[in-house]
């Protein structure tokens, strides 16, 4: 689940219709419709679904979220466009006799595109401009890093080694002078990117499967938490509608929403806090050899920040709408 950035220091956008625009990154990524060709004649026998990764391969995977985020602050409506969009691949290791992997992920690239009436924020690391921009430097230093996990067929990450190693090396590349936004820039990249962080991320990209077979119509589901600006708890459900002899479609629902207690995220002279709540609707498309997906989903979010400064709070309502997409790419 991918949530918006605060963005209440921005300016509204001239119009308040306008659309994320698509970057050459993923203007190709499919266009999943309800009624897509896999399965479209339901098969009565059941199927396991089970990641199959074979050792020596390596796969590719591209994400892009676009998002349209309103906000009122007293009054004033403030909408920003996002796309954020990162590329990495899985090189395979090892794959145990129960297909257990090990594999070495690897940020290859990254993009961030935001649009306000002060103009417009592009950062590609393909093409980087001489200046990072300020908003871009947190995924910039991503690029070229990675980490190992473990992964099971059914999609459980069991394992990861170098969480640690890469926070370090993504704050040396950040290269903070001061000695406080550098401990709330590692506590906030720890959160995100520590082991339990990473394995979060991870649940976006590759679902964990169900232990037995299914036939079409049948469901399963999966509650988890995860972090995106707040802790958040995440309850899928998955149900198979069709597929042949390549693919497997799935169709996905969820919900989200934050937890009890509002966490405030510490920014020194201020403090940011969430209460979300939002739903995701869209499809999945598994490779049947490999168990990797393309994945869409459209995102519906509510809820509200609250910023805290010299003891008062400032209360911002906000909304948005956005398209996740996962694309496996190509296989070397």
């Amino acid at each position: 689940t991918h949530t918006p950035p605060p963005t209440a220091t921005a300016t509204p956008t001239a119009t308040a219709t306008q659309t994320p625009k698509p970057t050459s990154f993923l203007n190709e990524a499919p266009t999943l419709t309800p009624d897509g060709s896999a399965g479209s004649s339901p098969s009565s026998e059941p199927i396991t679904l089970r990641l199959q990764l074979q050792a020596g391969e390596t796969y590719r995977i591209q994400l892009l979220t676009r998002q349209q985020i309103h906000q009122d602050l007293e009054g004033q409506q403030l909408e920003t466009l996002q796309t954020l969009g990162i590329q990495y691949s899985y090189a395979v290791t090892e794959v145990d006799p129960e297909g257990n992997a090990w594999m070495d992920l690897l940020y290859e690239r990254v993009i961030l595109e935001q649009d306000t009436v002060l103009g417009e924020v592009k950062y590609d690391s393909a093409d980087p401009p001489a200046e990072i921009p300020a908003e871009a430097l947190g995924m910039s230093a991503l690029v070229g890093l990675g980490f190992s996990l473990r992964m099971s067929p059914r999609g459980e990450v069991l394992e990861t080694r170098g969480a640690d190693e890469l926070v370090e090396q993504m704050i040396a590349a950040l290269q903070i002078s001061d000695p406080a936004a550098r401990e709330q820039m590692e506590a906030t990249l720890r959160q995100q990117y520590g082991g339990e962080g990473l394995q979060n991320q991870l649940r976006d990209t590759v679902v964990q499967f169900p232990e037995g077979p299914l036939r079409v119509g049948d469901s399963w589901s999966i509650t988890t938490e995860t972090f995106a600006l707040t802790t958040l708890t995440v309850k899928a459900t998955y149900t198979l509608r069709g597929f042949d002899e390549q693919t497997a479609r799935i169709d996905v629902r969820s919900s989200f929403t934050t937890a009890d207690s509002m966490e405030m995220l510490d920014f020194g002279l201020f403090q940011i806090g969430y209460v979300l709540a939002g739903d995701q609707v869209g499809t999945m498309l598994v490779n049947l050899q490999t168990g990797l997906s393309d994945i869409q989903l459209h995102q519906d979010l509510n809820g509200e920040m609250t910023i805290a400064a010299e003891g008062q709070q400032l209360l911002v309502p906000l909304t948005a709408q956005g398209v996740f997409q996962v694309r496996v790419v190509e296989q070397d």
